[in-house]
């Protein structure tokens, strides 16, 4: 146990806003959800191979899937994608940016 003192700021840590869906980005995913059953998860699977970090995308892929594996790595994936963007705004609330560069 580390007898450095932790500094907690009565405020609390700065608050975190994960993004809006751009209309683009919604109208890719409606186009994708209205394709056949049976090639339904590969178009929302195209759309978030363009969009990466589209944490609802990540989600709608595992809720197409098997249960099994591929829905967990979906969904294992979205939450990656969101706790590393929740993260990094976290730090950049403290002017630290990836790599430990200051902003």
């Amino acid at each position: 146990m580390s007898d450095q003192p932790v500094h907690l700021s009565a405020s609390g840590p700065p608050e975190t806003i994960i993004p809006q869906i751009t209309g683009e980005l919604r109208l890719a995913l409606d186009a994708a959800l209205a394709t056949p059953i049976d090639i339904r998860r590969r178009a929302v699977c195209d759309v978030v191979a363009k969009h990466p970090t589209f944490l609802e995308g990540w989600a709608t892929i595992g809720d197409l899937s098997e249960p099994g594996i591929d829905a967990y790595m979906a969904y294992r994936v979205g939450y990656h994608r969101g706790s590393g963007y929740v993260a990094s705004e976290f730090l950049a609330g403290f002017g630290i940016r990836a790599m430990g560069e200051r902003i």
